[in-house]
């Protein structure tokens, strides 16, 4: 993104302009960073994707016409990226026994692949002598392509997810419910809800399962979260296998 519109846009705006989209892409990102415990990180990543796909179909259908705006969208969700790959780093080498190894490796793959896409602007250059009428093509083809890997990344991640409680006997996943609930203290309401949850039901469904409203199943799980100090159903998943794993270790 950086390169695709380095010279014009650089051409056309002032530094000024680089200065207060940083600035204020720093204040976003420290409010968030406030609420970014109740968030789940992949929620992050689908908010960071959006932005950096918009940044590259501004920067192919503006560029031109409205340069000052391209080049905002383009540096405050470059600047979001680059926050958010730091983000993933550190929570990935915290989860991780080899944390270190995790980060270095994370960051070296932030980094080839800048270096992968700078040398293929560089090669268009040479090859076509100006990219300006590939650009919206090119842009577009990019947020395609961005769309396509994130679908299937949340796709195997889920599927990965099922499979891991679907190869849980029900008795295990019970067991492991029942021992959550005395050690948290939770409600029989609780613990039934938990398990809708950890089986990949949605709010909906949980409430048509419990002939509930969905506002009293979003009171329910919140209580059930602030027990169990989690935030999302995948902490919930991992808390459950955590148990199980424990139980048969003893």
């Amino acid at each position: 993104m950086r390169f695709t519109s380095h010279a014009s846009s650089t051409a056309m705006v002032g530094d000024h302009v680089f200065t207060l989209a940083v600035l204020a892409t720093g204040l976003v990102l420290l409010a968030l960073s406030s609420s970014i415990g109740k968030l789940q990180p992949t929620l992050l990543l689908q908010i960071v994707i959006i932005a950096i796909a918009g940044a590259f179909i501004a920067l192919a259908l503006l560029a031109r016409e409205v340069p000052v705006i391209a080049f905002v969208l383009h540096t405050a969700a470059f600047l979001c990226f680059v926050a958010l790959v730091w983000f993933f780093c550190t929570y990935f080498a915290h989860k991780n026994a080899s944390g270190s190894r995790g980060f270095s490796v994370g960051l070296l793959a932030n980094q080839a692949g800048q270096a992968l896409g700078s040398l293929g602007y560089f090669g268009a250059v040479i090859l076509f002598g100006s990219t300006d009428s590939l650009s919206l093509y090119i842009s577009l083809g990019v947020v395609y392509a961005l769309f396509v890997v994130a679908l299937i990344f949340f796709a195997n991640m889920n599927r990965a997810k099922r499979s891991n409680l679907s190869q849980l006997a029900p008795s295990d996943l019970q067991l492991a419910l029942d021992t959550l609930s005395s050690h948290y203290d939770l409600t029989p309401r609780e613990t039934e809800i938990a398990l809708l949850i950890a089986e990949g039901n949605s709010r909906s469904s949980i409430a048509e399962a419990l002939t509930v409203s969905q506002e009293t199943v979003k009171t329910h799980i919140k209580h059930l979260y602030q027990k169990l100090d989690i935030h999302s159903r995948d902490e919930l998943v991992k808390l459950l296998l955590h148990e199980i794993e424990h139980t048969f270790s003893l």
